[in-house]
């Protein structure tokens, strides 16, 4: 992370909260912070990001769709930033792992580029391309050996000449005893191997394409990162934002910023609503249940402990480790035209998902972690599809909004509710949250359950739409937000969802249908059918070959088999001689021959008769009926819905927990610090 301090190293203050590593970074002369991010969940890569010195203004630099620009289209990491004199930005590309920690210095044009191929909307396309090298060293960020050697760090001189200092490690090749330089007939050998580095110091001049050495390299040594020490005209000042002066001072007390989208229809500048924005912004001509996306998620990574404090076994994550530890925030209204307006806790990373009526994510997760200090505001246009080739998150590449706001000021929108007026250039959700702002600021709250309530349709045009929530209230199991938070929200509220704790007592839940006199008409208590015994103690086959009762999983003990049983692959069963089996098949091979065990050598294994024992494999389960990550993908709810098997059994509240547990990854804990731990 980084952080700022007085010049005696006082006054400590963290500015970026990445749940992965925030690096290198340098203040460019325009007074701007440009570094490295390692955004570890959306594909494992590093970026070029920049923001203001106090934290604010977060936003993309250069580089999330460029990592495939090494030779012969090898992943590479933007690294080690340093501005020219000329406006462009030195950079280190090397891969994660191998060369020796080298790899190429390019020169960024970031004025005209956010991408290797794509230049800023608006912005005059430079010449060439967005990241040419910065030396002529002809060098390899592949496997292969780099015959113009690799770079370690480089550092520009701002003496007007245009010189690099450098760590650089020359092409050097072990072929047998001896250590031989790159030549052509040596690369040429095939048994030549890349040397150990010896790196050394050197001053690069472009404008006579030479590199001198100043210091001579040594065996065992690497110059790790090389800084010149002199007279610079110092960058321009930005002065820190504070409450009242471009931050708001309620929310700066509340600890909160705000989250304000457009519309969530806007897709890299395209209308994507059906059949488009106008029409599903008017409350006459589309009904809310007739609007696709109805709630935002938000929600937070969980920050994992140093193994040396605390060492987490790959079970606590259950189906999915990549999808990690999730809290949730809270939830959201999507307005008629698709706009959001949310307070979210400052100086946290977090992220948000679109929800259709029933709470489940449509669409791809959006795992890029964006911050906002206390007091803050981002305003985003709408969302991104991540196979689109547009820029992403960085502003001045944005293509321009698609909602447009009210055309007036004073005047309610399109053929809504007078009640809600608007400013011109509002959007629906922006005109609600200010009207709400002149009491408890309600619109913009988030809140633990999802509520919905129709403020747009106009009464005397036309009834309003039925209100509903899904509220934690309304779970007779453990709810995973504490009660304060169900009755007011507060940045510090979490929705943490643990398996064995929220989940799995739902199976065992009773569930009993009684008529007026109370006698029993149906018990739909979920463990009763879903389990090896009846009622009566007697060895039963679980219905849909699903057992959800209580005990550890024979595949992994840290787990209840009940979770194992929804998620995993699993094999069929029968009862078989008494007992609780595997089902089995004869396996034959691709033409439909039947197969037979065989010994060690490949020879048929007889039995008694002197016969070929056929080889049985056994009979797959049904695929799980959970997916992590994705409700909508579960089948498990086709089941629940009005024309399924299970209709009502469930409660909306508790389909609710089920899904929000399974879109933010149906992980086993939650929490590293909740994980049972043995005495």
């Amino acid at each position: 992370m980084l952080h700022l301090m007085n010049a005696d190293g006082s006054n400590i203050q963290q500015i970026s909260f990445n749940q992965s590593h925030d690096l290198d970074p340098t203040v460019l002369s325009d007074g701007r912070v440009v570094f490295s991010r390692w955004q570890r969940s959306s594909g494992d890569a590093i970026s070029l990001y920049q923001m203001n010195p106090d934290g604010t203004e977060l936003q993309l630099l250069y580089g999330a769709n460029s990592h495939a620009t090494g030779t012969n289209g090898a992943a590479v990491q933007f690294l080690r930033p340093r501005e020219l004199p000329d406006g462009g930005l030195l950079t280190l590309l090397k891969p994660f792992n191998g060369l020796n920690g080298g790899g190429d210095l390019v020169r960024i044009d970031i004025d005209n580029f956010v991408e290797h191929d794509r230049p800023l909307i608006g912005g005059k396309a430079a010449p060439g391309t967005a990241q040419p090298p910065a030396t002529i060293n002809l060098v390899r960020t592949d496997n292969a050996p780099s015959p113009g050697g690799r770079y370690r760090d480089a550092f520009p001189l701002w003496d007007g000449t245009e010189r690099l200092l450098l760590s650089w490690n020359q092409c050097r090749l072990r072929i047998g005893e001896h250590t031989l330089p790159c030549t052509e007939e040596n690369l040429a050998d095939p048994q030549a191997e890349e040397a150990p580095p010896l790196y050394g110091l050197y001053v690069y001049d472009p404008a006579e394409a030479t590199q001198q050495p100043l210091l001579t390299p040594q065996e065992g040594v690497i110059y790790e990162e090389v800084v010149a020490l002199q007279v610079r005209t110092p960058p321009t000042v930005i002065f820190d934002k504070a409450a009242g002066v471009g931050l708001d001072g309620e929310m700066v007390d509340a600890g909160v910023g705000l989250l304000q989208i457009r519309s969530v229809y806007d897709l890299d500048g395209q209308d994507s609503a059906e059949p488009d924005l106008t029409t599903l912004a008017d409350p006459t001509q589309t009904r809310p249940d007739q609007r696709p996306l109805r709630f935002l998620r938000l929600y937070k990574p969980v920050a994992l402990p140093e193994r040396n404090l605390l060492v987490i076994p790959n079970s606590a994550f259950g189906r999915n480790r990549g999808l990690g530890m999730r809290e949730i925030l809270g939830y959201a209204p999507i307005e008629p035209d698709g706009s959001v307006s949310i307070r979210v806790p400052a100086d946290t990373p977090f992220s948000f998902s679109l929800l259709d009526r029933a709470g489940r994510r449509v669409g791809p997760r959006h795992d890029h972690w964006p911050q906002l200090r206390p007091g803050e505001s981002l305003e985003c246009h709408g969302c991104h599809d991540p196979a689109s080739p547009v820029p992403h998150a960085r502003q001045d590449a944005l293509p321009a909004a698609l909602n447009s706001g009210a055309l007036g000021d004073g005047l309610p929108f399109p053929n809504s509710d007078p009640a809600i007026w608007a400013n011109q250039g509002e959007t629906m959700a922006q005109a609600r949250g200010r009207i709400s702002c002149q009491s408890d600021c309600a619109a913009i709250t988030p809140s633990v359950d999802l509520q919905f309530e129709d403020h747009w349709a106009d009464p005397a045009v036309q009834p309003k739409a039925p209100s509903f929530s899904y509220r934690y209230t309304d779970l007779t199991s453990p709810a995973p937000a504490s009660e304060a938070c169900q009755q007011r929200w507060s940045r510090l509220c979490r929705s943490v969802i643990h398996y064995e704790t929220h989940i799995h007592p739902l199976w065992s839940l009773p569930r009993q249908r009684l008529d007026a006199q109370g006698q029993l008409i149906e018990d739909q208590t979920c463990s009763r059918c879903h389990a090896t015994t009846d009622d009566n103690s007697a060895l039963q086959l679980p219905a849909a070959q699903l057992d959800l009762s209580d005990g550890p999983s024979d595949a992994e003990p840290d787990h209840f088999k009940a979770y194992r049983e929804l998620l995993f692959p699993d094999n069929a069963q029968e009862i078989r001689d008494g007992l609780l089996q595997d089902q089995q098949l004869a396996a034959t091979d691709e033409l439909g021959n039947p197969l037979f065990e065989t010994d060690g050598e490949g020879n048929p294994i007889l039995d008694e008769a002197g016969q070929p024992i056929p080889l049985l494999v056994p009979v797959a389960a049904p695929g799980p009926s959970m997916r992590a990550g994705s409700a909508l993908g579960s089948y498990f709810f086709d089941r629940f819905a009005a024309s399924g098997s299970h209709a009502d059994y469930l409660s909306p509240a508790e389909l609710r927990l089920l899904s929000e547990w399974l879109d933010i990854g149906a992980q086993y804990w939650n929490n590293p610090f909740d994980i049972p731990r043995d005495e």
